[in-house]
């Protein structure tokens, strides 16, 4: 699955209409036109690029539609689609036909005239609620919709491989990938069940991916779209201070190949492109595969420590 369509849902709307390039609203009906506020503009402009459709709604128009046409409506699925809205009611509306709803904050005066039980609606119904557009592009937003329909993102593609959001469905692989014994030496394996783990690596997509905008990605082989490990970035915190740091497992199938280099390097791509200035790893000392990964990759040895028993080396690089 994938997002099809844009719906606008706006008090302040033609009651039926279609964004063209360009950047205008043609009507229905009549040929009248109507121009957007900028940044509106500016992102419905961005979805047309990517060949997503862009509708608009007058709200009330959309509400009135539906109650004409209950039978339709009971059955209409807007799976593929994304309301943006500024109406409370077509939240509920876009939320029972399986939408997925942004609702764009009205005027402050509006939001303060609001009682406690209509707050209480407006936070549970919608999947984001925004104060505005300004910082928000369709790319968010895309991604947004991906995150709440389970679709993984892909994050950066390398010549042999592509890094790819993990889902549920990866858990059997990965479950296998972490059993092997020369994996376990360095890596905790799996504790869960298969079952556990799926449910495990849902709440991760639908909670860290969506918080952060990162986290721990699968490994795909292009050859063949076969999982063959994990690489990502992680917020931690060590000794009270915060710190990005970067893991990856691969299948030792592919190991010696100059795989987990080439994902390690992806994923410090992506860091810096995201405005992260430090990445760290933490190794065990006796993992020479993976220290040799981090020194390949232009990481540099700054301190060790013990943990349970085991000596550990932090290895650290500035982008």
């Amino acid at each position: 699955m994938k997002l099809q369509r844009v719906i606008c849902c706006l008090a302040d709307s033609l009651e039926e209409g279609i964004f063209l390039e360009g950047g205008a609203v043609l009507g229905a009906e009549g040929g009248s036109r109507q121009e957007l506020e900028p940044e509106l503009k500016r992102v419905c402009s961005e979805f047309l690029k990517k060949r997503i459709s862009v509708f608009f709604y007058q709200a009330a128009f959309y509400q009135k539609r539906l109650e004409e046409h209950k039978a339709f409506s009971k059955e209409e699925e807007l799976a593929d689609s994304l309301f943006l809205t500024d109406d409370l009611e077509i939240v509920s509306l876009a939320k029972e036909r399986g939408a997925v709803c942004v609702f764009c904050c009205p005027s402050e005066a509006d939001r303060l005239s609001a009682d406690d039980k209509r707050q209480g609606e407006w936070i549970a119904g919608a999947d984001l609620i925004l104060e505005s557009l300004e910082e928000i592009d369709a790319c968010f937003l895309e991604e947004f919709w991906n995150h709440v329909r389970g679709v993984p993102c892909r994050i950066a593609e390398g010549e042999r491989i592509y890094l790819q959001e993990l889902t549920g469905e990866d858990a059997p692989a990965l479950y296998q990938i972490y059993q092997r014994p020369e994996v376990r030496r360095f890596v905790l394996e799996m504790s869960g069940s298969i079952e556990e783990e799926i449910e495990k690596l849902i709440a991760y997509q639908r909670t860290v991916y969506r918080f952060y905008g990162y986290g721990i990605w699968g490994i795909v082989w292009k050859g063949d779209g076969r999982l063959i490990g994990s690489c990502g970035l992680e917020q931690k915190e060590r000794e009270g201070h915060p710190q990005i740091e970067l893991g990856y497992v691969l299948n030792p199938a592919f190991w010696g190949e100059g795989i987990a280099a080439e994902a390690a390097r992806l994923a410090l791509h992506f860091a810096k492109e995201q405005g992260i200035k430090q990445v760290w790893a933490g190794i065990d000392k006796e993992n020479d595969r993976s220290k040799s990964v981090a020194k390949r990759i232009g990481m540099t040895l700054a301190r060790v420590w013990q943990e349970d028993g085991r000596a550990y080396e932090w290895y650290q690089i500035t982008i």
